[in-house]
């Protein structure tokens, strides 16, 4: 399974420095609990501070990739609702993950595989 992109390219931007903080403590708060080898959640550096990428890795442990894939949905989700309104794009293996207002990013049938 390849990389969970986060946040692709140009499509979240920072309008001033405490909303970039902001989602660097959450991430860190994330690694905290990450579930076994799985990559750490965070952002490239930028040329461009006011816009942030990054991405991560599921576990590369087939008995806890899936529990690594849940943990990290639930990190993006996170994310994407502390700042709103910013432009968001998730992708996993370069497929977009769908977004739903009540339940966040939404991997169909990922909860029957845990």
């Amino acid at each position: 399974m390849g990389v969970f992109s986060l946040l692709h390219g140009s499509q979240l931007r920072c309008r001033h420095d405490a909303e970039r903080e902001l989602l660097e403590q959450s991430c860190a708060a994330f690694n905290e609990n990450s579930v076994g080898d799985a990559e750490l959640l965070g952002f490239y550096p930028q040329e461009r501070p006011e816009v942030l990428s990054g991405s991560s890795k599921p576990s590369a442990d087939p008995d806890r990739m899936f529990e690594s894939l849940l943990h990290l949905r639930a990190g993006v989700t996170a994310l994407r609702r502390r700042l709103p309104d910013a432009a968001w794009e998730v992708a996993l293996d370069d497929v977009a993950v769908e977004w739903s207002e009540e339940r966040g990013y939404e991997l169909p049938g990922l909860e029957d595989l845990v």
